[in-house]
């Protein structure tokens, strides 16, 4: 990451806060950076991109206990959330 020289110390508190948790995490990253921006080229260059990609196993991880709980929800709301037709 690379950050402007010059700091403005009234932001300090905003984002100086983000540029210091950002340095303290640099290089320990779960995932390969450049590996994301090859998939990012293989995805500019597909036929058919997806509108939303998922990057690394960690993020694949949250999206599908994600869709679990909403999956659970849609199905216990079923029968009410397809009745709203007219009679």
């Amino acid at each position: 990451m690379k950050y402007a020289e010059s700091v403005i110390d009234d932001y300090d508190a905003s984002s100086g806060a983000t540029r210091r948790a950002t340095a303290a995490v640099n290089g320990m990253q779960a995932n390969d950076p450049k590996k994301l921006a090859q998939a990012v080229v293989t995805i500019a260059h597909a036929d058919g991109p997806p509108f939303r990609f998922t990057a690394g196993a960690d993020a694949v991880e949250v999206l599908e206990q994600s869709f679990a709980a909403k999956k659970k929800e849609l199905d216990q709301w079923r029968t009410l959330s397809v009745s709203m037709a007219h009679n």
